[in-house]
């Protein structure tokens, strides 16, 4: 992970104006709780992007830039924030808190561009930990019509992007009994297997699964009965820093499984495993390739969030 700081430390939650914050913030004191002391403060955020602003300078001739510094705009923005920002700031607080959250939060209001706004509080702050809201759009539309979630994974923000999954508790709960961890060797691979094992290590009460996985291409062992494939010095290399991170963080052994697919689609078999063993978490690496050579060159953990809907997915870089 890049970044001057520590995993699984500082939290930061954007909050838009859809009420589609209860279940990160539910993650967020799940994933405190569990990890107690280790998380040092938990932010909320919420940026006012370019819909306030048109919706408030209607009657206003003169350039934003300079509106924005007026007091009758500063005046405008504050009771905006009184009346519909502040309430749901303060009840994501609250679904925190009700979830055993321990840490220290705050509230946070900026303007800007939600992406680049959030990327900057982000960076600035040594956040470790972004968690958001996923939506269910197509990577096509992602690609030309952007979201807020798209937006960061295709930035170069350090901080590890948890996706919030359709079926994440939105109250107390566990936050993982099931975890699989997608391995390749690369960086950001081993990234997301030492950040992994620092969450999975502070909830091993309620551990039942964690999975080691690692997919290699088909051509590769061309020569072998189709779906056998053998686990070499190379492959068995891939295992040995997860497992000995797991470890080392008090992961019982029984639960850990290491497996080996062989096929032409990653992300398929990767899906496939997720749902056979109904994981409720999944940890990967990610790239930040933009959203166009991704839409065209494709990624692995694009294909797993667009066909993966239920489980939370964790991206490290």
């Amino acid at each position: 992970m890049g970044g001057d700081f520590r995993p699984l430390t500082k939290f930061l939650l954007p909050v838009d104006m859809n009420e589609s914050f209860r279940r990160p913030a539910a993650l967020a004191g799940n994933m405190a709780g569990a990890l107690g002391d280790r998380v040092e403060r938990v932010t909320f955020l919420h940026v006012m992007g370019g819909r306030y602003l048109g919706e408030h300078m209607k009657n206003i001739d003169v350039r934003a830039d300079f509106v924005l510094e007026t007091d009758l705009f500063k005046r405008l923005r504050q009771q905006y924030i009184e009346k519909e920002i502040r309430p749901l700031l303060e009840e994501a607080q609250e679904t925190l808190t009700s979830c055993s959250c321990k840490a220290p939060s705050d509230l946070e209001v900026r303007d800007g561009k939600p992406v680049k706004e959030i990327i900057r509080f982000s960076t600035e702050g040594s956040y470790s930990t972004i968690i958001i809201e996923r939506r269910g759009l197509s990577s096509l539309h992602r690609a030309l019509f952007g979201s807020v979630s798209a937006g960061l994974l295709h930035s170069n923000v350090a901080a590890t992007i948890y996706l919030v999954g359709s079926e994440a508790a939105a109250a107390k709960h566990a936050p993982v009994r099931r975890c699989l961890l997608a391995l390749d060797g690369s960086v950001p691979s081993e990234a997301a297997a030492r950040e992994a094992a620092v969450l999975l290590g502070g909830c091993r009460e309620g551990l039942e699964t964690v999975i080691l996985l690692h997919v290699i291409g088909a051509a590769r062992y061309a020569e072998q009965v189709a779906g056998q494939c053998p686990v070499d010095k190379d492959v068995q290399s891939v295992f040995e820093l997860p497992k000995r991170s797991l470890l080392e963080h008090g992961v019982p052994e029984s639960v850990i499984q290491e497996n080996v697919r062989c096929g032409e689609n990653p992300a398929d078999l990767i899906v496939e495993e997720v749902e056979k063993a109904g994981c409720d978490l999944v940890f990967m690496g990610r790239q930040g390739r933009s959203a166009l050579k991704e839409l065209f060159m494709g990624s692995v953990s694009q294909g797993v969030i667009n066909k993966a809907s239920k489980p939370t997915i964790a991206l490290t870089k």
